[in-house]
């Protein structure tokens, strides 16, 4: 089992001596642990592949979040009680397509890392999704420490966060911010125009279909010129004062502000960029790039690579990253350790890269 997917727990102070940690106490906060992780899982579900491709099959399976992020038992230590606990191994062909097990415990423990910070940009920026991150700071606050005589520590593969203290006062100051937000009146959504109507109400209107429910959007005087361009199957950015359900969900924007339709054409590619590689190509790659009810996709059907993501930056930085991986893990590999498919994607890279260097 590979060190990066294991997760530890440790409770320490007095109340934990000789490890003998209360079982209620041990039992909330490992369901908090798995509570958490799975609450994660939402925000970075992957986005399946739709037709066919050199890798789409066995890069791209159909799973629930239990069978990639369930957390199961590995070892144990006393003095202060230290527990690990280890993700299933995912068997796809290039991990980095689907490990969803694995991106959710990095999320998990990039979201606890912000709170324990108090930096509640990097919070948002890691669940724009409003209900999504209440829904793990309400996860978050059960894993925390209720009292002073102990603390949390979690260790992931990427990241490491210490609650010497409670930290309930300020996810709770958290909270009622986000309920504030939503009864605020500004909130942007993206999805594909199923009706376009200039008659409709005072201005008219503009209608979005967003993982399958449908939005309608008034128009207000500065929009209502642009409807003619968006005729049904467009997708669509609308930004607008949001009427709201109880539960938060945007039930109808009354007056759209801002209106513009979202580029579908194929990405010509001629450097990609991931970390510290810089890939400069000897041709454009072409890259195409979906949008539909799941997310986005960014696709080379030339080397079977995808990128996957609620945003449509995270697609793209999924498919560098992804391209990266390729690089290092196929292309460069002596060729007795890779199989037929393998083979031809290493021939095709190392053709199509004119040379890596170091980002800037």
């Amino acid at each position: 089992m590979s060190s990066e997917r294991v997760v530890t727990l440790k409770i320490d102070g007095d109340l934990a001596k000789g490890g003998r940690v209360p079982l209620d106490i041990l039992a909330e906060k490992l369901k908090a642990l798995q509570d958490m992780v799975l609450a994660a899982a939402q925000v970075v579900r992957p986005v399946l592949a739709k037709g066919s491709g050199r890798h789409k099959e066995t890069a791209q399976r159909k799973v629930t979040a239990k069978d990639a992020c369930q957390l199961v038992f590995r070892d144990f230590r006393k003095n202060c009680l230290t527990l690990e606990a280890e993700l299933p191994e995912t068997d796809a062909l290039f991990p980095e397509y689907v490990d969803w097990g694995l991106q959710s415990v990095d999320r998990a423990g990039a979201v606890l890392w912000a709170i324990q910070a108090k930096d509640e940009r990097r919070l948002v920026d890691l669940v724009p999704e409003s209900s999504r991150r209440l829904n793990l700071l309400k996860k978050a606050e059960h894993l925390m420490p209720r009292a002073s005589n102990y603390s949390i520590s979690l260790t992931t593969a990427n990241q490491f966060v210490d609650f010497q203290t409670q930290a309930d006062a300020y996810i709770h100051g958290l909270e009622a911010r986000i309920a504030a937000e939503r009864q605020s009146d500004i909130r942007t959504i993206i999805g594909e125009v199923f009706r376009s109507d200039s008659d409709a109400g005072t201005f008219g209107q503009i209608g979005l279909k967003i993982r399958g429910h449908h939005v309608v959007c008034d128009l207000t005087s500065d929009t209502k010129t642009q409807i003619r361009e968006y005729s049904p199957g467009v997708f669509a950015e609308v930004t607008g004062k949001a009427l709201l359900t109880k539960t938060g969900k945007i039930q109808r924007i009354t007056e759209t502000h801002h209106l513009r339709a979202l580029g579908m054409e194929p990405l010509p590619w001629t450097r990609i960029i991931f970390g510290e590689q810089d890939f400069q190509l000897h041709r454009p790659l072409i890259v195409d790039v979906h949008f539909d009810e799941e997310g986005w996709t960014y696709e080379s059907k030339e080397l079977g690579i995808m990128g996957y993501g609620r945003q449509r930056r995270e697609a793209a930085q999924t498919f560098q990253q992804d391209f990266a991986a390729c690089w290092d893990n196929i292309a460069q590999a002596p060729d007795s350790i890779l199989a037929h498919d393998a083979l031809g994607l290493k021939a095709e890279m190392l053709a199509l890269v004119r040379r890596v260097g170091r980002a800037e």
